[in-house]
């Protein structure tokens, strides 16, 4: 099923998906992580 994709695929295309997706997955860590930093502030001012 996916035998001919790899050889349609540019390399350009492979490296901008992968770019992409790199860039979701970090930007998915630093919410996360502003989050977590919001409840706990939230938490010791009450």
């Amino acid at each position: 099923m996916f035998t001919g994709l790899r050889e349609r695929l540019s390399p350009a295309i492979t490296a901008a998906a992968t770019l992409m997706m790199l860039l979701s997955i970090i930007l998915l860590v630093v919410a996360n992580l502003l989050a977590r930093r919001g409840r706990k502030g939230s938490k010791l001012e009450s």
